[in-house]
């Protein structure tokens, strides 16, 4: 599968961020499924090869192998009031929303967090349901193997590890941020972080203070400049950028 580029309008629907170019000339709308064939190939020659693509879903042994997932089928851009109020709150904005992928499910009644590896494949979805029941999120895919880090802009050596996708978007703002989908941190996953960052930050909810201490003893030697730990009455994203800012600095 070719590497994912970016989202972009729609040539054929009204659609102003539902367009996946890749890097091989191809695109595919998730709105209104028109599809770009790759450099030199004929759309009717790849639409079969899409078509059965999209007809098929990775049983349970191919998921678990390749790490690979698929989105529900009617996902896309558009996004109802509630759930979109929801995440409004907390200062996402219309730009992150798009570069994240977020999306809704109207037959699930979702909205949706999918992460991608390099090569344009959802390795990892979770989603918030609304109205709210419970439980208030599903997942798919498998947390512990797919390593979703959101880069910073600001270069530095730091990562911060946050329990949601929503905190990791804001905490990205300012460091690197490792998003955990709950509060337990891998030992496999401390190990592999370790080798690209000096410094990690854990900045979990309250009530995981005693977990957010005892990870800090055990992994603090993997990382040249240790493990800080945040503590905080909120998570995260209840946050503004500059209180985030200080509390990362602090």
């Amino acid at each position: 599968m070719s590497r994912y580029l970016e989202q972009t309008s729609c040539p054929r629907c009204p659609s102003s961020d539902a367009f996946t170019v890749y890097a091989d000339g191809s695109g595919y709308c998730f709105s209104c499924g028109h599809f770009k064939a790759p450099l030199g190939r004929s759309n009717e020659s790849m639409r079969k090869v899409l078509d059965k693509v999209l007809s098929s879903k990775p049983d349970a042994h191919n998921v678990q192998a390749k790490g690979i997932v698929v989105l529900p089928s009617d996902c896309n851009s558009y996004i109802p009031p509630e759930p979109m109020a929801w995440i409004k709150q907390y200062g996402i904005t219309n730009d992150e929303i798009r570069k994240n992928h977020i999306c809704y499910s109207p037959e699930r009644q979702m909205l949706i967090f999918p992460f991608f590896d390099g090569e344009g494949n959802c390795i990892f979805w979770q989603g918030r349901y609304f109205p709210k029941r419970q439980p208030k999120v599903y997942s798919e895919g498998f947390s512990r193997t797919a390593l979703v880090i959101l880069p910073s802009q600001v270069q530095n050596e730091t990562l911060c590890a946050v329990e949601d996708p929503v905190s990791a978007i804001k905490v990205s703002r300012e460091v690197s941020t490792l998003c955990l989908f709950g509060s337990h941190l891998h030992m496999s996953t401390a190990l592999y972080t370790s080798r690209s960052y000096k410094r990690l930050i854990l900045w979990l909810d309250s009530d995981k203070s005693k977990e957010a201490s005892k990870m800090q003893q055990r992994y603090s030697y993997l990382f040249k400049d240790g493990i800080h730990v945040v503590r905080t009455e909120h998570d995260p994203k209840v946050y503004t950028t500059e209180q985030i800012k200080q509390f990362l600095t602090n």
